[in-house]
């Protein structure tokens, strides 16, 4: 009797459970249709074209939202596809872009306005850029930018977001203030990256490197570093790695405060005098002063405070 009492307690338990479940399950439904109504956003989309004179500049300023640049033709137009979302059709209606020039053509700007600051719509350009302007300039407060085959001078600032850029030949300016990372491959010119909090990977670089970051890694992979080049890289807290071929040659001074450095490249250290005490093996361990490879006309200069220094070895 005792027994089919249990089974009875069991089963009235695992029916209230069950039954609850159910609520939960039927709640969590009902609030996940409540949460992607809410967050269901109304969309726009505007093509256009715009002149554009050889050796001009381009500007674009996008408080919230993406840009995506390729440059890979030769006609005289920039061709223009934005998206622009909103929680509301008054949302989209607030939101402009606007286009305008000076020097008769010479600088181009494209500028998204937000009319209503209370109702802000997101706009994400994809642009198609002749290979003939001399140097474009990004400006966002919260969006990723994305470049790729340009020629010319890039300088692109964002708040919080990343920084792809790829195969280009100019010189490149890359920031981020806040939050989000810089990925740069095939940079033939001269690359300044910084970032307040996130990763730095420069990659195939050949010519001045400058990373700097309050707080993430810093990855270079230097495909050549000829007698007038720098390399420069700095943070407070994140690793540092730097990539270079068995054929480089540069005056080498890299220091780190809590970490520890190693090299798999031979270092010729300066010479000087020390006991040969504990004080002296930290300080082999933690900061070094000397050249690579047979020559210091090139020069490395390499600081993290809190976290290891490395230089590794790829094949030229």
């Amino acid at each position: 009797m005792r027994t089919t009492h249990c089974y009875y307690g069991i089963f009235f338990f695992v029916s209230i459970a069950m039954h609850h479940a159910s609520l939960r399950a039927s709640f969590w439904e009902d609030a996940k249709t409540w949460v992607q109504g809410w967050y269901k956003k109304h969309h726009e989309v505007i093509d256009q074209q715009y002149r554009c004179i050889p050796n001009s500049s381009l500007s674009i300023k996008n408080p919230h939202g993406s840009i995506h640049i390729e440059s890979a033709w030769t006609e005289n137009n920039i061709v223009l596809s934005a998206k622009k979302s909103g929680q509301s059709l008054q949302a989209l209606k607030a939101c402009d872009i606007v286009h305008y020039e000076t020097n008769n053509g010479a600088s181009i700007t494209l500028e998204t306005v937000h009319h209503d600051t209370q109702s802000c719509a997101t706009v994400d350009y994809t642009l198609i850029v002749p290979a003939h302007v001399k140097n474009i300039n990004l400006e966002l407060e919260d969006g990723s930018i994305i470049m790729s085959d340009y020629q010319g001078t890039i300088t692109a600032l964002t708040e919080h977001g990343n920084i792809d850029i790829h195969t280009c030949t100019g010189a490149i300016t890359a920031e981020i203030t806040a939050k989000g990372s810089i990925f740069i491959n095939q940079a033939e010119g001269p690359v300044t990256a910084t970032t307040c909090k996130g990763p730095i990977t420069i990659m195939q670089s050949q010519n001045n490197v400058t990373a700097k970051t309050h707080c993430g890694r810093i990855r270079v992979y230097c495909k050549q570093l000829l007698p007038q080049h720098e390399l420069w890289l700095q943070t407070k807290n994140g690793l540092i790695q730097l990539y270079a071929p068995t054929t480089i040659n540069a005056r080498l001074r890299a220091k780190t405060e809590y970490g520890t450095f190693s090299s798999q490249l031979p270092v010729t250290v300066n010479e000087f005098t020390t006991l040969l005490d504990t004080s002296a093996w930290k300080r082999f361990r933690q900061e070094i002063s000397g050249i690579l490879g047979v020559s210091g006309d090139a020069r490395v200069s390499l600081y993290s405070r809190d976290s290891n220094i490395e230089i590794k070895k790829i094949e030229a």
